[in-house]
C-alpha cells in the first residue's frame, strides 16, 4: 500500500473558545511559558511537521499544527496562564481538507511517529 506524504502548510487557529481564552499554537504556548500539564497526555508526541502513521486507519498523515486553548489566571485556583484544551490540525494523503480533532494520542496504542518535516 503506498502512503503519500502531505507537506507541511501554515493552517489557522480555531476561532471558538471560551470566554477570555486565547488560542496559540502549541510551540509559542511553551515559548511564553504557559503551563501545558493538562493537555500533554493527549497531545502525545504530536507536534507541528509530526508525519505518523494512525494505528486505527493506517493512513499516513502530516501534522501541520498542534493548538492550545489558553485561560488567563483566575486569581484563586491557577496562578499563571495554562492550556485546558488542544486541538490538532493534521492531513493524510488521501485527504482533500485538514482534519481537526482532539483525539488522544492514547486512544491508539498503535500509532507510530515516523519522521519530522521542517519547514
Amino acid at each position: 500500500m503506498r502512503h503519500d506524504v502531505v507537506q507541511l502548510r501554515d493552517v489557522s487557529a480555531p476561532t471558538c473558545g471560551r470566554s477570555g481564552s486565547q488560542w496559540l499554537t502549541l510551540e509559542a504556548a511553551r515559548l511564553v511559558g504557559v503551563d501545558t500539564s493538562y493537555v500533554t497526555d493527549g497531545i502525545g508526541p504530536r507536534e507541528r511537521g509530526m508525519v505518523y502513521r494512525s494505528g486505527y486507519w493506517g493512513h499516513v498523515s502530516t501534522v501541520h499544527d498542534v493548538f492550545v486553548e489558553v485561560m488567563p489566571p483566575d486569581g484563586v485556583t491557577y496562578s499563571s496562564p495554562r492550556a485546558v484544551y488542544w486541538e490538532v490540525a493534521e492531513q493524510s494523503g488521501s485527504d482533500v481538507r485538514v482534519r481537526r480533532h482532539c483525539t488522544s494520542w492514547s486512544y491508539d496504542r498503535g500509532n507510530q511517529p515516523l519522521f519530522t518535516l521542517t519547514g
